[in-house]
């Protein structure tokens, strides 16, 4: 009898804690109900907020997208309104220049060149950073002759320099004859002119000097060196950023868009190199710029083959040969007629595209000056309808545009144009292009 009560209290104490385990799974199970719909509730927010920031950062990318190819847009714009003006002074100013002029006349067209250039660098400073800035510079890895391109920067800036209390000067070392190297032949003279042409700016009197040395481990190091007003201790570490000069009363002296510097050292690193400072107030600075460049040989050319700049001051290069100048803009059919004709071109001159076209199917020509912007027909649809409605293949096409911002250069390539020449028109750029596609022997400068 006490066997079957101890075995129905052990019954009971089982069922007893069965209903208390069930009763537990079931309020367990609530609650891991109720924690697993909070868990979906919130993964499924935080789905919703993370689609929701995805979309705003494609919105956000797609603003600024936009926004930078409105950039682009007004750079272009404004590059070719202000260039126009600043082609008509500086193109102008090279034709009276070659006049019979007094000294105080002489002095007077001086001051309009050098303030019309100063104009032109300022321009050129904003495109070039706003491209950089962009990231719209392309690299191009060629063989050229670097010390070949140094000199004909020290021999720009002697001729500049010769009226002057500034010594220019240049040296090598561990010369490597017989050598090229490969890298962006366009980008090392702009550093070097950014460079050399800053320190000239600064330097009143003593020294501006130029080092190319070729190091041992494929790199090559240009040192430019002055006697300049140089940099205080303060500055120099923000010399490099945007829109900073040596000292806040130097522009208002020397003038400058204080993006020379930064432009610099963002073109060296692309370059893979690096630029360095060193510097005493009042006595002088120093940059040295290392960028890997590895070695090649020399390819010799015939001297036939090289294009020589000199102009025989007898002949009129031009003579016997009629250009189709395609411009809109008055002032630059004005400048480029008065360049064109004293070299004795025949030229005819239309304003748009339309009657370019209608030209070419009249009269013959041996070569055309395109503008790229103009209305009614643009200098790229003109250029397509030459080539192929009209079947000119052989005609030369010289793109001649105040457009200068990265790409046009390429998009007239492709159009089918055969070069690409930016205003302000430099009277030697284009009777060296000309002379190139005119097949021309040398010629020098008609007086």
């Amino acid at each position: 009898m006490t066997k079957n009560k101890n075995l129905l209290l052990k019954i009971e104490r089982i069922k007893r804690a069965k209903k208390e385990a069930e009763d537990l799974l079931e309020v367990k199970s609530r609650e891991l109900y109720i924690l697993n719909r909070s868990l979906e509730e919130q993964v499924q927010q935080r789905v919703k907020e993370l689609e929701q920031a995805k979309n705003e950062a494609i919105d956000l990318k797609n603003q600024a997208i936009e926004a930078n190819k409105a950039k682009s847009i007004f750079l272009a714009k404004m590059s070719h309104e202000i260039r126009t003006p600043i082609n008509g002074i500086l193109g102008m100013t090279q034709i009276l220049n070659d006049t019979p002029l007094s000294e105080e006349q002489k002095k007077h067209l001086d001051i309009i060149l050098k303030s019309s250039q100063s104009l032109l660098y300022l321009v050129n400073d904003i495109l070039d950073f706003s491209k950089i800035e962009a990231g719209h510079t392309s690299i191009e890895n060629i063989p050229f002759d670097v010390e070949l391109l140094c000199l004909e920067i020290i021999d720009i800036f002697k001729a500049s320099t010769q009226n002057s209390n500034v010594k220019i000067q240049f040296d090598i070392k561990n010369q490597k004859k017989g050598f090229n190297i490969i890298s962006d032949p366009g980008k090392f003279k702009q550093i070097l002119f950014n460079l050399i042409g800053n320190a000239v700016k600064f330097t009143k009197k003593g020294h501006v000097s130029l080092v190319l040395n070729f190091l041992k481990n494929e790199s090559v190091e240009l040192v430019v060196k002055d006697s300049g007003i140089g940099i205080s201790p303060e500055r120099i570490n923000s010399i490099f950023d945007q829109f900073e000069q040596a000292e806040t009363s130097t522009n208002r002296v020397y003038g400058g868009s204080g993006l020379g510097l930064a432009i610099t050292k963002s073109l060296s690193e692309m370059l893979g190199g690096k630029i360095n400072v060193k510097s005493v107030l009042h006595q002088g600075t120093t940059f040295t710029v290392t960028i890997p460049a590895k070695m090649t040989k020399k390819v010799i050319k015939h001297k036939k083959d090289e294009i020589t700049n000199e102009i025989d001051v007898n002949e009129k290069f031009g003579t016997g040969k009629h250009i189709l100048l395609v411009e809109d803009n008055p002032i630059n059919q004005v400048v480029a007629k008065a360049i064109l004709s004293r070299n004795g071109f025949d030229i005819t001159g239309v304003v748009n595209g339309e009657l370019a076209v209608k030209a070419l199917q009249e009269k013959s020509f041996d070569l055309v000056l395109m503008d790229c912007q103009m209305p009614v027909l643009d200098g790229f649809e003109a250029t397509k309808k030459i080539r192929q409605e009209l079947n000119l293949s052989e005609l030369p096409i010289i793109a001649l545009t105040a457009g200068a911002i990265e790409g046009t250069e390429q998009k007239c390539l492709d159009t089918g144009m055969n070069a690409f020449l930016t205003k302000p028109i430099i009277e030697q750029d284009l009777l060296k292009c000309l002379k190139k596609f005119l097949k021309k022997s040398s010629f020098k400068k008609i007086a």
